[in-house]
């Protein structure tokens, strides 16, 4: 089976939305844009702050800022494939 663009099936919408349009975007400024994420994860007990928001096959990774600075995701294989790369918080 062809690999197809995660974001397809990720975001259950009329429109499609290009996960890289999350970057540098804050927690509610991506809820805003796609909703409840499917699944979330923090990095800790003591964090009450998600730190990986989950889309069907997206990852949005937010940063010490609050704000998305990677969107991530994998082939049906496993291989790592990135969507978005913000390299400068702010």
């Amino acid at each position: 089976m062809p690999w197809k663009e995660p974001w397809c099936s990720a975001v259950e919408s009329e429109a499609v939305v290009d996960p890289s349009e999350g970057l540098g975007m804050t927690l509610k400024e991506l809820h805003e844009l796609l909703g409840e994420p499917t699944d979330f994860m923090i990095s800790s007990r003591s964090e009450r702050q998600p730190m990986i928001w989950r889309y069907g096959e997206i990852e949005y990774h937010f940063g010490p800022s609050g704000r998305v600075w990677l969107v991530y995701t994998e082939d049906d294989d496993g291989n790592p494939r990135v969507l978005g790369l913000r390299l400068a918080e702010g």
